[in-house]
């Protein structure tokens, strides 16, 4: 059996969780004679609420060369309360209420059987456990003026902590979930500190040098304005793959040859957003895209589709029609 075939969901939710977080945009293009350059604001004591929905499936072929599709799916309302404000932003506190987990059955590898066998009951003892810590899970943030938020501080601040109820339903050993904990914090950068451009459309471009930028991780084109009236802006993007394709390796998969992945090419099929100029605020936002990742590993190929939608509405204060 192929060692990327022994893997290949481990690799998925890597790939999925740096999906879920970690992005940029660039800057809006307005002519001469429209409104001035949106910006995101807000006063003390705020309270944004959202509907938030993001659904990943994966694609590709099985240890029979079958093709197969395993879906994850995450689904909440994002709260976002207001502290403080800053010239350049905001800080305040960021929290989901009613998280709904769905994920893929986990496989189960037996040296006493010939292929591997789903556990869909453990998947939603796992999925449950989930929902739990997400829900008891608090995040600081500073929320930029562009959109950026810089996620300041998590409680409870070890991950490995947080992820106890999780381990505890999968069975994991505790080596497991020190490693799982590693990748997340470190090989995948999704830690307090860290800046997130992906929950909200951002309207500042990214600087041209970012470390914390996965390469394996599609940006966001520069927003452009589809149209402009009643207080409304409707925005239009796209997902991109980088300029030059950069074989990076994937940590976390014990082979006996390191597995490298490239990102291939992305294809959107859904990219807009409608901004309150008048609140300024974020009113929605729709996101439809696939993208195709090649992994090596030695002489052995494994070809995977990851398709990504997004959804985001605002819920609190109350999105109001254009005028």
């Amino acid at each position: 059996m192929s060692p990327l075939a022994r893997h290949p969901s481990a690799v998925a939710r890597a790939w999925a969780l740096r999906a879920c977080l970690a992005c940029a945009v660039a800057a809006c293009a307005y002519g001469a004679d429209e409104a001035a350059p949106l910006a995101y604001a807000w006063k003390k004591d705020d309270l944004f609420r959202y509907e938030y929905a993001k659904t990943i499936a994966v694609t590709q072929p099985d240890e029979e060369g079958k093709t197969g599709e395993r879906v994850t799916s995450f689904s909440a309302i994002l709260i976002l309360e207001i502290k403080a404000v800053t010239p350049t932003g905001a800080t305040g506190t960021l929290r989901f209420d009613s998280p709904r987990v769905v994920l893929p059955p986990i496989k189960y590898f037996s040296s006493q059987a010939d292929d591997p066998e789903d556990l869909a009951d453990k998947s939603k003892a796992v999925a449950h456990a989930l929902e739990g810590a997400i829900k008891q899970a608090r995040w600081g943030f500073t929320w930029n003026s562009d959109g950026a938020l810089r996620i300041d501080a998590r409680v409870p601040a070890v991950l490995h902590d947080w992820l106890k109820e999780p381990a505890n339903a999968a069975g994991w050993r505790r080596r497991q979930a020190e490693q799982l904990a590693k990748l997340i914090e470190q090989d995948l950068g999704l830690r307090a500190q860290s800046v997130d451009r992906d929950i909200f459309l951002c309207l500042a471009r990214q600087p041209a040098a970012d470390a914390t930028t996965c390469v394996l991780h599609p940006l966001r084109s520069s927003p452009t304005v589809a149209s402009q009236a009643g207080g409304k802006a409707e925005l239009a993007f796209r997902r991109q793959a980088p300029a030059a394709t950069t074989a990076v390796a994937v940590p976390g998969l014990i082979t006996a040859q390191p597995v490298q992945a490239v990102l291939q090419n992305v294809a959107t099929t859904d990219g807009r957003a409608v901004f309150d100029a008048k609140r300024r605020m974020l009113d929605t936002l729709r996101e439809d895209y696939t993208a195709t990742v090649i992994y090596t590993c030695g002489g052995d190929t494994l070809r995977q589709q990851v398709r990504v939608q997004y959804n985001l509405k605002r819920l609190a204060p109350p999105v109001a029609p254009p005028e």
